[in-house]
């Protein structure tokens, strides 16, 4: 069966992509300051149409697919952007809508005047409750994140405790006790167990997008310094030990990429509990595959990997903070052995 873009999509990729190649740093020294200075990249993703790309159209959206969400995270991520768009675009707009949150704040947030993220628990594997500890994730800019009451309504916290600093230089962190919520009008009605399993399986979908373009990010750097490092009067490219790295890094870059297709194509079209299974698939492999694709551009790239001159020790870092973000492949293999588990039984 061949599973290509649409002509549409394709012209998507391409536009996200001069984009990212605007937006990305060439080394760590540029993101210095960049999480909270994003007003003007903020702009040009706002201007470009992609901050309301699952917002339906009555509401200031495209009403576009999980497909074209995966395609513009990945080519994000491939440069390493330091944009809160999984968080403030992605996932929280993605809750609103399910919930049937009010279309001025929608319309708000898909022209970018307004910013909202989701609140996490502290380990990152789900969403937070109200009133219980939290992290408002990939919260750049964010007036407010989203948790659930105890009846399954969206509750607007405020973001505004302690910064954290985590692994990841690219995107920014932040306590909360969900003490204080923020007025940002009807947010809808409860969501039930299927909205929410229909809601984490883009979540994990767009999570694994991001890794993949992290992998394709590092890899790229990785092969390009192999093709100029001289060591013992050769090109260090040459080495088939090298070459091998890169080939076998490749395919798993592949593989994970391959995996994520079929989740986001099925978040718009399949029965959720077929959208989740195959979106915790998606994340179990590429949350593995990224970190050891990670590793290898480090290893590709030897001692120089680690310093402010070079990005492999950028994307390592999102990809392990996006591998522990919903859960990483342990978590999400021990979920599937209970999905088939009890389908057996």
């Amino acid at each position: 069966m061949e599973v290509l873009f649409t002509e549409e999509q394709e012209m998507l990729a391409a536009t996200v992509a001069q984009l990212a190649e605007r937006l990305g740093p060439s080394t760590p020294h540029d993101l210095d300051g960049a999480i909270d200075d994003d007003a003007g990249a903020w702009k040009l993703l706002a201007d470009a149409g992609l901050l309301g790309l699952g917002i339906p159209e009555d509401a200031g959206g495209s009403g576009a697919s999980g497909v074209e969400a995966m395609i513009v995270v990945e080519k994000l991520a491939r440069r390493a952007c330091a944009v809160p768009y999984v968080g403030a675009a992605v996932l929280a707009p993605q809750l609103l809508v399910a919930a049937g949150a009010n279309a001025e704040l929608l319309g708000a947030i898909a022209g970018g005047q307004r910013r909202v993220t989701v609140a996490l628990r502290p380990n990152l594997v789900g969403l937070a409750r109200a009133g219980e500890p939290a992290v408002a994730w990939d919260c750049a800019g964010a007036e407010a994140a989203l948790a659930l009451d105890a009846g399954g309504k969206l509750v607007a916290v405020a973001v505004d405790g302690e910064r954290l600093q985590p692994a990841d230089l690219t995107r920014a962190i932040t306590r909360t006790t969900n003490a204080s919520t923020v007025d940002l009008g009807d947010l809808g009605g409860p969501l039930d167990d299927e909205a929410l399993q229909r809601w984490e399986a883009l979540a994990l979908t767009v999570l694994s997008a991001d890794l993949v373009g992290s992998m394709e990010g590092t890899l790229t750097t990785a092969v390009e310094y192999a093709k100029e490092r001289v060591q013992f009067d050769t090109v260090i490219g040459t080495f088939q030990a090298v070459q091998h790295l890169c080939a076998e890094a490749y395919v798993l870059l592949e593989g994970s990429r391959s995996a994520t297709w079929y989740p986001a194509w099925a978040v718009d079209h399949r029965p959720v509990a077929d959208t989740l299974l195959s979106a915790r698939t998606a994340k179990a492999h590429s949350s593995e595959a990224g970190q050891q694709v990670g590793e290898t551009s480090i290893q590709v790239h030897g001692g120089v990997a680690i310093t402010w001159e070079y990005m492999p020790h950028v994307f390592l870092r999102r990809i392990l903070l996006d591998r522990q973000t919903l859960g990483d492949e342990n978590h999400q293999l021990r979920a599937i052995a209970d999905i088939r588990l009890r389908g057996a039984a």
